[in-house]
């Protein structure tokens, strides 16, 4: 696994406070790799390479956009068989169940993909017969935020949601 950065800005880099977190294999007690332990400087420079990139993004075609999440949802079925080993490393689950949990996860990507095809707007009505509101869904901002990424028993998937 050896040392794993974040990505931020289209690119990867350590944690700005330095701060890695030692992951050992639970059945064997082996050295896995590290993993960089982001704090709110982190997410700040990841909330602002999202707020430069979200006006492209927001005005990118759903469909384009769902095409995108579909070539990650793919990319992740391709390099399946890693993955899984990694997180059985991690976390001593068995292949099978880290399998499944993987595919769940590529699921949700999916399922994320097609509903932003699913932006309508809608006609409402108003308390006046001579008034309609036309409501329109559209991307409005970035969002950032610190998980604590547990042992679980699905905690790959939780990211994706």
């Amino acid at each position: 696994m050896g040392e794993r950065h974040l990505f931020i800005d289209g690119r990867w880099r350590p944690a700005q406070n330095g701060k890695q977190l030692a992951i050992n294999d639970p059945a064997t007690g082996e050295p896995v790799g590290s993993t960089a332990l982001a704090d709110a400087a982190d997410i700040d420079a990841a909330v602002n390479a999202a707020e430069r990139a979200f006006p492209r993004w927001a005005a990118t075609h759903p469909d384009a956009r769902a095409r995108i999440l579909h070539d990650a949802a793919d990319l992740i079925v391709e390099r399946l068989p890693t993955i899984a080993e990694l997180l059985t490393r991690e976390q001593g689950k068995p292949i099978s169940d880290a399998e499944k949990e993987i595919r769940f996860g590529v699921e949700v990507i999916r399922y994320y993909a097609e509903e932003g095809r699913r932006i309508d707007g809608s006609i409402r009505a108003s308390s006046r017969n001579d008034i309609r509101s036309l409501v329109v869904s559209a991307p409005v901002g970035v969002v950032g935020a610190i998980t604590r990424q547990c042992q679980t028993n699905f905690s790959d998937h939780l990211g994706q949601w």
